[in-house]
């Protein structure tokens, strides 16, 4: 069941983004990172130095990311006082519940991306790292990260499954995730629960990554085409192309 729940969040991610998360984000990723994307999930081997290379640029971004497995999370504070009917909380805590097994909730705030800028180089390196057997077939390299501000990432092992955040008194909720409230909210209790990240800074949750594939040739017997390259690569490799991995 948290096999299914993973593929799902994974895949709801990419679908919602177009980026692969990394799971879990507080595993090391960064951009360059080699290895195998296997199961949704990138395990890295090595690492290619992109940023020395002037391959790689950098901005910030208000992108803000949520995602939820539907109607079966529940977020309970006690209404204050002064404030009947809004989402505030008033005596220091918030309740997530679950109401099944594999419940999902993210919350990404507050964004730095690095990005590749020159994927025709980037082929380039890929190429001569081929030559020399030191990018396989199934390798992929990260080409982008998300470094978030501050991260948050629950999902219920069982079902009823909860968790309880004390928080600065009177916060609305709607700022419990943001990136200056992090130092105010923490983790109170829990059952029930495979992970719980609660405002975690500097994570990388999301990234992108490219391998090597041929390039084929759309008929009925799907046959491959095999063309020589115009910088004078071998068939074989000038038939390669960088293509985007993604979740299945």
């Amino acid at each position: 069941m948290i096999d299914r729940a993973l593929k799902q969040l994974l895949k709801g991610i990419y679908a919602r983004t177009r980026y692969n998360m990394n799971w879990l984000p507080n595993t090391p990723l960064d951009i360059g990172d080699i290895g195998l994307f296997q199961d949704n999930v990138f395990e890295k081997r090595r690492a290619l130095a992109l940023e020395e290379s002037g391959l790689v640029e950098s901005k910030c971004t208000e992108l803000a990311i949520d995602f939820t497995s539907g109607a079966e999370i529940g977020v309970v504070t006690k209404a204050s006082a002064d404030a009947p009917g809004l989402a505030v909380v008033a005596d220091g805590s918030v309740r997530i519940t679950f109401g099944s097994q594999g419940g999902v909730m993210v919350k990404i705030r507050g964004n730095k991306i690095k990005s590749v800028v020159d994927f025709s180089k980037l082929k380039g390196q890929l190429l001569h790292l081929k030559r020399h057997h030191q990018f396989d077939r199934a390798d992929t390299i990260v080409t982008e990260v998300i470094v978030a501000e501050v991260t948050s990432v629950l999902l219920a092992s069982e079902k009823d499954a909860g968790i309880v955040l004390a928080a600065k008194s009177g916060m609305p909720l709607d700022d419990l995730w943001r990136p200056e409230a992090a130092a105010c909210v923490s983790v109170r209790n829990a059952k029930g629960m495979a992970c719980q990240i609660v405002s975690e800074r500097n994570l990388v949750p999301l990234y992108k990554c490219h391998g090597l594939r041929r390039r084929f040739w759309s008929n009925e017997e799907d046959v491959l085409r095999v063309t020589r390259s115009s910088d004078g690569l071998p068939e074989e490799e000038g038939d390669l192309d960088l293509f985007e991995v993604e979740p299945v």
